[in-house]
């Protein structure tokens, strides 16, 4: 029983490694690595923005006897 349950999951393993070619230029593999290429964007792009709101949140302090910037940004002047 075991050794159907192994045979089972490593034969499944090889059909889904080569079903998921990047060199395959079928219609349904364009799409799936379009797709995943999007969601990857942002899954990164809000991990770096809660990364970026943390990170401003424990480093900017304000100051209110000061004029407040309009930009919190540090140009160089170079």
């Amino acid at each position: 029983m075991k050794g159907k349950y192994t045979i089972t999951l490593i034969l499944l393993a090889v059909v889904v490694l080569t079903a998921c070619s990047r060199k395959k230029n079928t219609f349904m593999s364009r799409n799936f690595h379009a797709v995943t290429a999007e969601y990857n964007t942002l899954y990164n792009g809000e991990l770096a923005f809660e990364n970026g709101k943390e990170q401003l949140a424990l480093t900017y302090r304000d100051n209110f006897w000061e004029i407040l910037p309009v930009e919190r940004i540090q140009l160089d002047e170079e």
